[in-house]
Order: structure tokens, then sequence, then C-alpha cells
């Protein structure tokens, strides 16, 4: 997860880099030459300015929704685990709930470390890995007892399959990015934005100076949001695993009760 200061130190660079390639343009090519195109540049600037308005609001909104929809994956992975092991606690079955509790402890684990940073890498997690498997192999040891048990497996085994399911929608969303050419495209009128922000002409240096480090500090600050949120499992704003966090908890606390 990234701090603070690696988040905002590009920003600062590129304020900077702006206001020094302004400041140096106006003085070497002079303010009248630049005041004498103003209506030009002003006109350039709304055009730009309009276009990277639209399209920097569409896709920070699919970010957005791609964030928070993979959020939504983890607490519904959460509730699957949850299920799996409530139904399979209500079997009674000491050997079963030491087995259960064991490959659910694994799963995740491994889900929060191992596949976590492969999602963070933009690599694809296998479909079958051991952890689940392992679930379905306790799953399959269920022994009917009584009556009860015959009436809690399909559930035992739906939730089993949301849990699949779900699981496999996270592996999809982990590998889902923006497009190449749409990152491309915004990088390139973030670039011709700025470039209009420094021609902009300006009779008293300070307002120009001020004037450049709103535009560089907004269009900056966008592109980092966008490309911190186009990946949901890593930088400033990271997802939440605090609903496996609490699943494990759970299972751990009332395993101890049920395995004696």
């Amino acid at each position: 997860m990234k701090t603070i200061k690696q988040v905002f130190l590009p920003i600062l660079a590129s304020v900077v880099i702006a206001v020094i390639i302004g400041v140096a343009l106006q003085n070497n090519v002079g303010q009248e030459y630049i005041l004498a195109d103003i209506g030009g540049i002003g006109w350039l600037l709304g055009v730009v300015g309009t276009i990277y308005t639209l399209v920097a609001a569409f896709t920070m909104v699919e970010v957005w929704n791609q964030f928070n929809n993979t959020s939504s994956l983890i607490s519904r992975e959460g509730k699957a685990i949850t299920s799996i092991w409530n139904y399979c606690d209500y079997l009674n079955d000491p050997k079963i709930d030491r087995q259960m509790l064991s490959a659910l402890v694994a799963y995740l684990d491994h889900a929060m470390t191992v596949e976590h940073k492969q999602a963070a890498q933009g690599m694809r997690s296998v479909q079958s890995s051991p952890e689940i498997l392992a679930i379905l192999h306790v799953i399959d040891q269920i022994k009917f007892n009584d009556p009860r048990d015959a009436a809690i497996f399909p559930l035992l085994a739906q939730a089993y399959e949301d849990l699949s399911t779900v699981r496999s929608d996270r592996i999809e969303a982990s590998v889902t990015r923006l497009p190449g050419m749409i990152k491309i495209f915004f990088i390139a009128l973030s670039f011709m934005l700025m470039v209009s922000y420094i021609l902009v002409g300006y009779v008293h240096p300070p307002l120009f100076i001020v004037h450049t480090i709103f535009g560089a500090s907004i269009i900056s600050l966008t592109y980092k949001i966008i490309l911190d949120l186009d990946n949901p499992f890593d930088g400033y704003w990271n997802l939440d695993y605090s609903a496996l966090t609490q699943v494990k908890a759970h299972i751990t606390q009332n395993g101890r009760h049920s395995t004696r």
C-alpha cells in the first residue's frame, strides 16, 4: 500500500516542472508574443478542457465502480465462507469441524496474501487452487448420521458453489484494467491541457504561476486517482480485507469450542 508521500510527491514534482517550464517560456518567448495570441490559446484551452473533463469524468466513474464492485466481491466471499463454516458446525461432527477449520483458514490466508499479491501485479490466479479443492474434499467426507445432516447438505453444497463463483469473479476483477488505448488517450489529453495552461499569457508573473499550479495540480491528481483506482489491489486506495479477517476470527474462535 502506498503512503501519502508516495502519492503526492509525483504530483508536487509535476507542478514544479510545469511552473519552471512555464516561467522559462514566458521569459524566453516573451509575454507580449503570448498575449498577442491569447484569443486562440483561450479557445484551445476551452475545447481541450471540455473534452478532458468528459473523458476524465467517464473514466473516473468506471474505475470507481470497478473498485466498489471488487470490494463487494470480498464481502460476498466472506459471507460464503461463514455459511460453509456454520453449516459444517451444525452437523456436530468434531472431525469434520477440525478439517473444515483448517481448510477455510488456509483458503483465507492464501486469498489475502498470495492471491492478493498476484492480483496487484495483474496476474490471474489458478481457478482450481489447492485451497478451494481442500474445502470440497472435506465436504465429500461428510457422512449422514441423522436426518438433519441430509437436510443441511444441499445448503452446504450451495454455499460452496457460491464461494467458487465469487472467487472466480474476484480473480476476473484482478486482471480487469482500463484498455491501453484509453490510458494513452487520457495521457495525451492531459498533456495537451497542461500545454494550454502554460501557454496562457499573463501580464503579472505571480498570477501566471498560480494559474499553472492549479492546472498542474488538478491534472496530476486526476491522473493519480484514476491510475490508483484502476488497480483495486494496490495503491493508496486499497481494498479493505476486514470482511475476510473478521470471518477468520469468527471461525477460529468458534472452532476452538466446537472441535473440543
